[in-house]
């Protein structure tokens, strides 16, 4: 009953579909509406089966685009979740860097402030990482510099103090008697009474 092989493949077969059912003498037996299609690989996709015990030939031309729409259908899920995925990753990139150049240039400013001679700057650590280090390393110089400044000023005040002690010690009475009687005694020897 050719009735029950069409309804069974027309059920089952997506539109612009080719079936065809040949005996042994390749003499058509059942061939769907669209009979005698001719073959083309880029429009569909074919499938052929011989079964021995009757000696028939099963032919279906399937429409490429049947197989396509699930392959672009997933092609295009794929691609929208893989732009998806890449544009989280540029977001978090982005705040990522930019946290990294926020933190590099608060760290350069205190720098630059340091070179303009404030020794009370300070660049707050907020994490361990590399820059965390390199902060903490800067506060640790900045403290240094501040002892040896310190420590400078110090000797120098030390200096001016042993200075100006050795010049009141040449202010000394005593010792401006003594050069005046000096003076008078080279007076005597080189006969200048004036």
């Amino acid at each position: 009953d050719y009735g029950v092989i069409s309804q069974m493949f027309s059920a089952n077969l997506p539109e612009e579909s080719y079936f065809e059912v040949t005996n042994e003498q390749n003499a058509v037996i059942y061939a769907t509406s669209n009979y005698g299609i001719a073959y083309d690989s880029k429009k569909y996709v074919a499938n052929t089966f011989y079964a021995e015990n009757v000696g028939w030939t099963f032919q279906m031309l399937i429409p490429a685009k049947y197989y396509l729409a699930d392959i672009q259908r997933a092609s295009l899920v794929n691609g929208i979740f893989i732009g998806a995925i890449i544009l989280c990753a540029i977001c978090i990139m982005t705040v990522l860097l930019s946290k990294l150049t926020e933190e590099i240039t608060i760290l350069r400013n205190k720098m630059t402030e340091l070179s303009d001679g404030d020794l009370n700057v300070q660049y707050v650590v907020r994490e361990n990482d590399e820059i965390g280090q390199m902060g903490a390393t800067f506060n640790q110089m900045v403290g240094r510099i501040s002892e040896l400044m310190d420590k400078v000023a110090q000797e120098e005040k030390q200096k001016r103090a042993a200075e100006m002690a050795f010049l009141q010690a040449q202010i000394n009475p005593h010792f401006i008697s003594n050069v005046l009687n000096n003076v008078v005694w080279m007076a005597k020897i080189q006969h200048a009474d004036n």
